[in-house]
């Protein structure tokens, strides 16, 4: 008989995502996750059977979440910034998306949530050729800001671009 889970894979994914945003794959080892969650990395072994393929899940789960956030603020948020606000707010995804392209199942999660944000992206600017291009620029836009206001602060206002699409 199956032992009953008493951590869910969903909070020890949400661990391995946050030691992988902090320090990169190898900070996500089943030694590292078995301290912060109190399992023993045979159990870990159990549930995932790698470190890398743990890894793979958590990103995988990562994008899942950011995808199904995107489609239900779609109906709570007012504006184009308003959205875009609320999923940067989430996590580091300029990082999660470096850490995804290592894994071909990841980074296909992380172009359906591309995807996602284009399209709703779209239904703020009237579905059609021309929404859709302004989505592509915008979403392009928000993430070089995201990418490089580490390295630098930001560079424009989102809003600004925004205004100025053609």
């Amino acid at each position: 008989m199956a032992r009953t889970k008493l951590i869910p894979d969903t909070d020890i994914l949400y661990t391995v995502r946050q030691r992988m945003i902090e320090g990169g794959a190898r900070a996500a080892s089943f030694s590292a996750i078995s301290t912060a969650t109190g399992l023993s990395a045979p159990a870990l072994v159990l549930r995932f059977g790698s470190q890398p393929k743990m890894c793979q899940a958590a990103l995988r789960a990562a994008w899942t979440e950011l995808t199904s956030r995107a489609n239900a603020e779609l109906s709570t948020t007012k504006n184009v910034q308003s959205f875009l606000k609320h999923q940067a707010d989430y996590v580091d995804i300029p990082i999660l998306l470096a850490l995804s392209q290592a894994d071909p199942t990841s980074l296909a999660a992380a172009s359906q949530w591309r995807a996602t944000i284009e399209t709703t992206l779209a239904k703020y600017f009237g579905d059609g050729a021309q929404g859709r291009h302004r989505a592509g620029l915008v979403f392009a836009a928000w993430q070089g800001r995201l990418s490089w206001t580490a390295a630098g602060g930001k560079t424009f206002r989102l809003g600004e671009v925004i205004r100025n699409l053609p």
